[in-house]
Parts: C-alpha cells; structure tokens; sequence
C-alpha cells in the first residue's frame, strides 16, 4: 500500500518537476541569446515585455553583475539581497530557483518565485536575466490530487517551510507544523519515504513525499487518512481472519465429531473386556462399527 501511494507521489513530483524545467529552458534559450550577451538594457527590456504577452511569466528582470536590475514593470531594483544574486555572481551558478516568497513589487496576496539564468560572454557572466511566476501553477496541480474524503497534496521546501497548500490559510509564513500535529520521527529525512502523524483535526494520517527536482530541495507531499490509505488492505485482513475463524470452528466441529466416532467404540469395547473379564462370558460387544473396531469386537 505504502509502495502504491508513492508511485503516485513519484509520478506528480515528476510532473511538477518537468513543469518547472519547461519554464526554466524558456528563460535558458532568452539568456544565451546572442542579443543578451549586449547587455543593452534599453533595447532589451522591450524585447522581453513582448516575451510576456505569449508566456505564463509575469514580470522578467536583467541585472548587472553590481546589483542593479531594470524590470518590464519599469522599475529599477537592487537584487543584491536576492538568493539568485548570491547564486549566479557570487558561487557562478549558470542557474537559479528560488523558494517562492512575497514581493513588494508584484501581487501582495499571492507568492512568487524566481527562475534566474546568468547571461554569459565567453565564459564570463555579465548578467543575469530573471522571470517571475506566481505559485498558482504549482497549487493547480495539487488541488487535482485527492483522495475520496480525505486525502490531499502539499509542498515543503528544504527546510520543512510551506510552498503550496491546498487550504489557503496555510501558505509560506508557516512550516510543516502547521499541519502536523503530533510526530514520532523527523520528517523529511531523504529524497524520498513516508511517515504517520496525528493532523490537527486528530486523525491518524500517512504521508509519503517525493522529492521535486530542479528545485531547492522540495518535497512533494500526498496525505492520506491511515484508515483510508489502508482500507483494502484491511478489508482482505478482515475476510482472512473471519476465514480462519470459520475453518478454526469447522475443524474443530469435525475434530469433535471424530473424535466421538472412534472413542466411544473403544470406550464400549472396553467395558466389555472388563465384564469378561470378570468371569461373564456371555457378554456381547458390538459389532455393527465399520472399522477396525468392529472387527476386533
């Protein structure tokens, strides 16, 4: 069951994995394109607002390597503090994805996140080209996985942090605490496994999670009530039992049938050696057993 379970977890993990990828080649082919290499953010910047008309993008940013970035929206930014800027012209990625957070430059109510690319001369970086996404891609994909009553997926981040939730009171402020009540182990441990918890409404839950590639190490999540994720298990666990039960009673049944057959012939028999024995030889014993019993009577 718990193998069944993360089939599936596997299966969507890859799917929003490849997601991510087809976004990310996107901004890959934009960034190695001979016109970036110019780095002439007036002409480029229109190039890239006519990107968006035709992409699931929502904003794109090119900044140099001191930290300045001009945006489609028309603003001009300091990335410095960003995670990508650190990445790309700090360790010299040629890549970036971002955990999603809340911009002060795009929609107050919905997290993004950020797929960078460094934009590359030769074999130096002078660049870096970014694109937004919101995470309602992401939530689109979850929200399809359900499970009869109870039974859904969420996202973790490296750290535990929330990514994408289907209920919208949990977002990325809270970690996995916010939905684990209760826990034996540390969650979360490898690429890939399962674990029991208590959820906050009380009840038993399983999870299994898969690891998200192409991400900052983040974890696909399917809950599923314990009652629920085992329930045919547990059915062909019942119809056992109540077939042990039932050929227990019928063994015993015919054991105690048997049993009678062949004791109270020997018990006759035997009172009937002890008459004799006593000196009465006219007793008779039976003979009307089909066995060894009535031939020896």
């Amino acid at each position: 069951e718990r193998d069944f379970y993360s089939e599936i977890t596997r299966a969507r993990a890859d799917e929003l994995s490849k997601e991510l990828q087809g976004h990310l080649n996107k901004v890959h082919m934009v960034a190695h394109s001979d016109f970036m290499e110019s780095m002439d953010v007036e002409a480029i910047l229109p190039f890239l607002s006519s990107l968006l008309n035709h992409s699931d993008f929502k904003g794109m940013t090119i900044a140099q390597p001191d930290g300045q970035a001009w945006t489609t929206y028309g603003a001009t930014i300091d990335i410095r503090e960003q995670e990508q800027f650190t990445k790309i012209f700090e360790r010299n990625k040629l890549y970036a994805i971002s955990d999603p957070f809340y911009s002060p430059y795009f929609y107050d109510d919905v997290p993004i996140i950020t797929l960078s690319y460094a934009i590359q001369r030769g074999n130096t970086t002078v660049g870096l080209l970014n694109a937004v996404l919101t995470t309602r891609f992401m939530e689109t994909i979850i929200s399809d996985i359900r499970f009869d009553t109870y039974g859904y997926a969420w996202i973790v981040d490296g750290n535990g942090g929330i990514v994408a939730h289907p209920d919208p009171n949990i977002d990325i402020i809270h970690d996995y605490t916010a939905i684990i009540k209760e826990i034996d182990t540390q969650p979360f441990t490898s690429g890939s496994g399962s674990f029991n918890y208590i959820g906050y409404n009380d009840e038993k839950m399983l999870a299994v999670y898969s690891t998200i590639h192409n991400t900052n190490a983040w974890k696909l999540v399917i809950s599923v009530q314990e009652s629920q994720a085992f329930d045919q298990l547990i059915s062909v666990m019942n119809f056992i039992d109540w077939a042990i039960i039932i050929s227990l009673l019928s063994l015993i049944s015919f054991a105690f049938i048997y049993a009678n057959t062949l004791t109270k012939p020997i018990v006759k028999l035997t009172e009937v050696f002890g008459i004799a024995e006593k000196g009465d030889l006219s007793v008779v014993a039976d003979t009307s057993v089909k066995n060894e019993l009535g031939v020896a009577a």
